[in-house]
């Protein structure tokens, strides 16, 4: 029996976040992959391109318009964060539709894989991601409609699903709190980084600390730099490297970094190439994430795989996330921030303990492994059994996510 499987990588061009990067690994993983019992078609927007690197070459692609034709591209490119605004408002014309299954059925499509929050409706058996309830614990940070699209039309896919994903116990303890879903449903499967191209010269000079992330309020970039002006007030310099597309609250946090008298020693790069990421991340001495709220920080993955040392909060999933291979912080206290850098600042000997836990605990964590566990879930929406790799595959990702 075949196995015909939809993926959603419906995403515009400048979509460089977490969503793009778990599709990318996914991909990735399927590249590595020989099944012939399943065939995959990709979901994607005319005129994008940032796909073509990355999905198998003897898979299917099935283009479709975006949602307001190039227009609606145009600003979904320019103007990200209008769109988180606009989903709310166009899913309340959208919501009763099934806009592609006239489409996958007419390629006998059996099954629709959706890995981000936004997918379509269907009435084909679905996978669904929903990612994270941020907006449970930070709802200062979201407008009422915000959070009634998430309460309503992500709830909702959640509870149809036949199988819905989360990325560690605390998401999948969410689920069921928040939106009362079955959790026979649920299965954990966190995703692992994707291989990022070859890097190149990062012009990074020095010893320095790295935060990837864009400038959204939860991000905490704030008491970031609060606490690096803590520590050079104690005669300390620590340099910091922000990447990151600079949105959001960007021009408070670099006033902030002026007004403390610490612009030297923080270097706002803005959204890099992925080249120069790997480069930048390489040449850190640790890298360094104060979000309030995170389901999985793939920054933490990539920096582990590559025996970074790690310093993140202790809120959310990030304790599961790290066990033992991070020193982590409480992301309100800019003093325990401040302290839990200068230990990994100033003591050798902790980088490289936390660096051979970190390379230990990510050992088995890639795309392949990643791939091979949605196979079987593939299989078992299809009632076929899976094979014993496919069974291996999905308990070595759990395996990494125990709390």
């Amino acid at each position: 029996m075949t196995i015909r499987v939809a993926i959603d990588a419906r995403l515009p061009e400048s979509s460089v976040g977490g969503v793009q990067q778990v599709i990318c690994s996914l991909a990735q993983g399927f590249s590595e992959l020989s099944n012939p019992e399943i065939e995959r078609y990709w979901i994607v927007y005319r005129r994008t391109n940032w796909w073509k690197s990355f999905i198998p070459p003897q898979d299917v692609i099935l283009q479709v318009s975006p949602p307001g034709g190039l227009l609606g591209m145009k600003i979904a490119n320019s103007l990200p964060k209008l769109v988180t605004f606009l989903n709310p408002l166009l899913s309340r014309f959208l919501s009763t539709s099934y806009p592609y299954d006239k489409l996958l059925k007419s390629k006998s499509v059996t099954i629709v894989h959706l890995p981000f929050q936004e997918g379509f409706h269907t009435r084909l058996p679905f996978i669904y991601h929903p990612h994270d309830l941020q907006h449970c614990y930070l709802p200062e940070f979201f407008n009422k409609r915000q959070i009634a699209h998430r309460d309503t039309i992500w709830a909702q896919k959640s509870a149809e699903a036949r199988i819905v994903i989360a990325e560690t116990s605390q998401v999948a303890s969410d689920l069921i709190k928040h939106w009362s879903i079955d959790s026979g449903s649920i299965v954990i499967v966190p995703s692992p980084p994707p291989i990022r191209p070859s890097s190149i010269n990062s012009n990074s000079n020095g010893r320095y600390l790295l935060y990837p992330a864009a400038f959204w309020p939860h991000k905490n970039h704030a008491r970031l730099i609060e606490s690096i002006a803590a520590l050079r007030s104690k005669g300390i310099d620590v340099k910091l490297i922000l990447t990151g597309a600079k949105i959001g609250v960007f021009p408070s946090v670099e006033r902030l970094t002026r007004k403390l008298g610490v612009e030297d020693l923080v270097d706002f790069r803005g959204h890099i190439s992925d080249q120069e990421f790997e480069s930048v991340l390489k040449g850190s001495i640790a890298l360094v994430v104060p979000t309030l709220f995170e389901s999985l920080s793939l920054p933490i993955w990539e920096a582990q795989r590559l025996g970074i040392p790690v310093v993140c909060s202790n809120t959310g999933a990030l304790p599961h996330q790290v066990g033992d291979s991070a020193l982590t912080f409480d992301p309100l206290n800019v003093g325990e921030i401040a302290s839990t850098i200068l230990e990994i600042w100033s003591d050798e000997k902790i980088r490289q303990t936390l660096s051979s836990n970190a390379l230990l605990r990510s050992k088995n964590f890639t795309s392949l492994v990643f791939s091979l566990a949605f196979n079987g879930l593939y299989k078992q929406i299809s009632n076929i059994p899976k094979a014993p790799e496919e069974i291996i595959a999905l308990e070595k990702l759990q395996s990494v996510v125990q709390p």
